[in-house]
């Protein structure tokens, strides 16, 4: 993946993050990779930060347009907090992750396996962190993207709705 690269969520987002919200919301997310951790960016933040880019920035200069950072861990707990369905209880480390890739390597040229768990799949967020800071693009552009306890919140009521699925208690 590219340097500064902050993978964009939100509602209507047809991404690997939502397939991601989706399984956990169907509860079919069976784990959480313990090392992961992205800079998840809010779909109207991106879109927000590009046009202070255009108004303020400065011709040449690049901008990171990024929301905070948070773990896959982190994401699922609050997920849980919001939806009232329960996060992955399984935490795999890096070497876990690995070799489950592996595994599911010689698994998969027998028989079909969803593209969410093909080995690349897994071996691509084996505890991977895509990381930015989004700090000059504040200071100089004004740039304020929203908590992911406010976005994240936002999607997934949407993706129940969409969905079909009540909020538990």
């Amino acid at each position: 993946m590219p340097r500064g690269f902050a993978p964009v969520y939100g509602p209507g987002d047809h991404s690997l993050v939502r397939d991601s919200l989706v399984r956990y919301l169907r509860g079919k997310l069976p784990l959480a990779p313990r090392a992961t951790a992205y800079s998840l960016s809010h779909v109207d933040d991106v879109a927000s930060g590009h046009l202070l880019a255009m108004a303020r920035g400065r011709p040449g200069e690049s901008y990171v347009i990024a929301g905070p950072s948070h773990t896959f861990i982190e994401v699922f707990a609050l997920a849980e907090r919001v939806t009232g369905i329960p996060a992955p209880r399984l935490h795999p480390g890096r070497r876990t992750m690995r070799a489950l890739a592996g595994l599911l390597g010689a698994i998969e040229s027998l028989v079909p396996v969803p593209d969410a768990y093909r080995a690349e799949s897994l071996r691509v967020i084996a505890g991977v962190t895509y990381i930015a800071s989004s700090e000059k693009a504040r200071r100089e552009l004004g740039f304020h993207p929203r908590p992911l306890e406010i976005g994240l919140s936002e999607t997934l009521l949407h993706e129940m709705q969409q969905l079909g699925i009540r909020r538990r208690r």
